[in-house]
């Protein structure tokens, strides 16, 4: 077990304060914070091709669309 000194400790306990601070001004949004779901890998390729071609459609045809819609293509599993 590591021991902490106090300052740590306190440093520690603000970060988790203002972290829960912010997962509770999400819940008041509407926007619940969800950190266990699980996203199957065909979910999340359908998503990353969405994205491929959001870049596709909605920008100019010129390198960088190609080329951002390339590098979402290459984080597919």
């Amino acid at each position: 077990m590591t021991d902490w000194t106090k300052e740590e400790d306190e440093a520690f306990n603000e970060v988790e304060k203002q972290s829960n601070l912010g997962k509770q001004i999400l819940r008041d949004l509407g926007q619940p914070y969800y950190f266990d779901v699980y996203v199957s890998p065909s979910q999340r390729n359908q998503v990353l091709e969405e994205a491929a071609l959001m870049c596709e459609n909605h920008w100019e045809k010129d390198g960088a669309a190609l080329w951002c819609a390339k590098t979402i293509r290459g984080m597919k599993t």
